[in-house]
């Protein structure tokens, strides 16, 4: 899913079906995130678990991803570990919850 991860896409079949995806995402694609970082080698990997709650898609995710920062008080490189993970209700524009 490397490719193309920033696609819209019909996500109401692979909740039905319980869909899981591994994903890998390069740093420099975030664009909030990587003028912050000292480096922006490296890739953030997670998964996704798609099912329905109450009849809304939802999706579980995780993301790992070690990022480069610098050191406010030496300047010296510093390697941080980032794990997060969250369910997200997955809901077309408009439509109340």
């Amino acid at each position: 899913m490397s490719d193309g991860w920033s696609k819209l896409y019909d996500i109401g079949p692979w909740a039905d079906a319980r869909t899981e995806v591994d994903f890998a995402i390069p740093l420099k694609e975030f664009p909030r995130v990587a003028p912050q970082l000292s480096d922006v080698a490296g890739e953030a990997h997670g998964h996704i678990r798609f099912d329905r709650q109450d009849g809304i898609a939802v999706a579980d995710v995780t993301v790992d991803a070690t990022v480069h920062l610098l050191c406010q008080r030496c300047l010296a490189p510093l390697d941080r570990s980032v794990h997060s993970c969250g369910r997200v209700a997955m809901v077309e524009k408009g439509t109340e919850v």
